[in-house]
């Protein structure tokens, strides 16, 4: 399935994108040079809440395109954020897996958090993604489910 530019322009001779598979994760960017933009052969590099990047697989990118990448999102980042929640109507931070986010001007504000707000958290967002923290959303849900959260 092809993506979403978050930008018109292409970085380092990529374009930087979602997909409509991305919508359990939390946001990140591709970034392929196949105008097609599909999953297929693209980098995927998530996105910190400062903006900070991690390269979770290169694809066919090299490294100094990499290296542009990530800095030209370091400089953007809340663009990529906007875009992200506009496209899922949920924002959800690389490296902040227990909070839901939303964009306010130039701000990330929390939206909900799991241990506060589990009723402002529908249990369809919840995917098998694994976070930095080797800690699942899988696992989450089944933690709300034995609680008694329906």
């Amino acid at each position: 399935m092809s993506g979403k530019k978050f930008f018109d322009d292409k970085i380092a001779g990529y374009y930087l994108y979602c997909t409509s598979f991305d919508v359990d994760e939390p946001t990140h960017s591709h970034a392929s040079d196949d105008p097609r933009m599909l999953e297929a052969g693209s980098a995927k590099i998530w996105v910190y809440k400062n903006g900070d990047t991690k390269i979770q697989h290169k694809g066919k990118a090299d490294d100094d395109s990499l290296n542009k990448i990530c800095k030209y999102i370091k400089n953007n980042y809340m663009v990529i954020f906007k875009k992200w929640e506009e496209k899922f109507g949920r924002l959800e931070v690389y490296g902040e897996p227990y909070v839901l986010y939303t964009v306010k001007g130039d701000e990330l504000k929390p939206l909900a958090e799991v241990q506060d707000n589990t009723e402002k958290l529908p249990l369809f967002s919840f995917g098998v993604h694994k976070y930095s923290d080797e800690t699942t959303q899988f696992e989450v849900a089944k933690s709300l489910l034995e609680s008694g959260y329906q």
